[in-house]
């Protein structure tokens, strides 16, 4: 369950940083601010331990932020494409 709320939380992150750099500040944003707290909070208070709730966060974030670049036009090179695979094998370790 603290793995699903982590993801939420990431994707909610995800989306507000995308509506602000397309849109800029808005109504859409601040009602984002809410839910990206709340699941925050209950998935760092039902994590098993700090680490695998923060690490599993920075691997969601960082493949979301590749996956949002990708879809802004931006270039991506086999580094990145490396990185995202590591960040997806690592967070699926931390979870299980």
């Amino acid at each position: 369950m603290w793995w699903l709320l982590q993801i939420i939380a990431c994707l909610a992150v995800t989306a507000k940083n995308a509506l602000y750099s397309r849109v800029g500040f808005s109504l859409y944003v601040l009602l984002l601010i809410p839910v990206i707290e709340w699941a925050f909070w209950k998935s760092f208070s039902k994590a098993p331990s700090f680490f695998r709730v923060w690490f599993l966060g920075y691997a969601c974030l960082a493949i979301m932020g590749f996956c949002v670049s990708l879809l802004f036009g931006e270039v991506a090179t086999p580094k990145h494409y490396v990185g995202a695979c590591l960040a997806l094998v690592s967070g699926y370790l931390l979870v299980t």
